[in-house]
């Protein structure tokens, strides 16, 4: 329970740092104009955000033991299949390839 906490926290930092400073993008910059650059910065930050909510609240679930472990790991995997396709989906909008 606290790792899957305290990984939804360093998601969270993750996501700050990506909107405050431009060192996660160096690679990236050069390539897309100045306000697809914002908006894949923005969109990025938000999918880390979204993976610390995630984490954190499936970690207080589990620890409450509100449901059973077989809906709960298909929640789990569902709701992160959908940010992490998110991922590759946006990388496929603003860089021109999946994996970058």
């Amino acid at each position: 329970m606290f790792a899957q906490i305290f990984t939804g926290i360093a998601f969270f930092i993750i996501g700050i740092e990506h909107l405050r400073t431009d060192k996660f993008y160096k690679n990236v910059k050069p390539r897309l104009e100045k306000h697809k650059y914002k908006q894949f910065k923005r969109y990025t930050a938000l999918t880390q955000f979204s993976l610390g909510i995630l984490f954190i609240i499936m970690g207080i679930i589990e620890n409450l033991e509100i449901l059973n472990t077989s809906i709960f790991l298909t929640i789990y995997i569902t709701l992160g299949a959908i940010i992490l396709g998110l991922v590759l989906v946006l990388n496929k909008i603003y860089l021109g390839s999946i994996l970058r």
